[in-house]
Parts: structure tokens; sequence; C-alpha cells
């Protein structure tokens, strides 16, 4: 018999690793983090003319009004995604396996971005804001409107979809 002791910190990063890799043992698909579009896609396309309405989230694993508001943005996934709004949220997060281990953790389905140090200063000037959390609801058109009460969402949701 192995005598062992548990090594919590090693069965984490294994199972982290299993997650990453895409062996979803605990949950069902629907909840894991989507990736798929780059950076560059989204700094190309997010305040230009477009199918649907984008809200963009920005928060941080540390942030804990942030991720207080994780489940009241659940809701709003469910109920906006299926009208043809796409969620995306934007982490100012410094560590990345931190941001990818809080994804992991808060089980968020919509897609996602990092900023890194080279992309600041284009954050900063296309959707400035000085705390978050803070939403963005771009219209189709490309206009954005600042939110900086993420449980007010919805309101500016309905006023983008109306247009």
């Amino acid at each position: 018999m192995d005598c062992r002791p548990f090594n919590y910190h090693t069965f984490k990063k294994f199972c982290l690793l299993l997650i990453l890799l895409g062996y979803n043992l605990v949950w069902g698909q629907d909840h894991q983090p989507d990736f798929s579009m780059t950076m560059e896609e989204f700094q190309n396309r997010a305040l230009k003319s477009k199918e649907e309405v984008w809200v963009v989230d920005f928060w941080a694993t540390w942030c804990r009004p942030c991720v207080m508001a994780i489940p009241h943005m659940k809701e709003l996934h469910s109920t906006y995604a299926p009208k043809g709004v796409r969620f995306i949220s934007v982490s100012w997060d410094q560590n990345e396996r931190q941001w990818q281990e809080g994804l992991i953790r808060f089980q968020m389905p919509w897609q996602h971005l990092i900023v890194t140090k080279t992309e600041v200063a284009w954050f900063e000037k296309s959707f400035p804001h000085k705390g978050i959390p803070t939403a963005f609801v771009v219209s189709r058109s490309g206009k954005s409107k600042k939110v900086n009460d993420v449980y007010t969402l919805d309101k500016a949701i309905d006023k983008a979809l109306a247009k």
C-alpha cells in the first residue's frame, strides 16, 4: 500500500489538464468555454456592422463583483443567445493560467478573450471604461453602449435588438 500523502495541488493540476484537453468529466459540453474567436477577429468585427448584437463583458477572476455577477450573466446568456445575441467576455487577468482555471470553475459557456499588454491601448480606445465589471452592448450597426451595472444589461440588449 502506498502511504504517500495526498497532494491536492498535483491532483488539481491533473484535473485541469484533463479538462483543458477536452476530457470534461464533470460538466456537459455546453459548459465549455468558447475560444473560437481570435483577438484579431474580435478587433476587426467588434465595432463594425454585423448580423448580431454583441454583449462584451469586461471582467477578471480576481474581481469579486465580477464573479458575483456570473450567475446573472448566465441567465442573460440563456435568455438572449437564442435571440441572436453573442456574449463575449474579455478578461483583464494578467495570469493566463488563473484565467483558464476560473473559466473552468465558473462554467461560462460563451466566447472568451484575454487582453494582453499589446492590446491594452486598443481596448482603452475602443471600449473606454474605468473599472470592472463593465459591459458594452454593441448594436448590429456597430455602435456600442456602455453599461456600468451588468444587472441592467437586459434593458440595453432589448433596445439593441429592437433596432
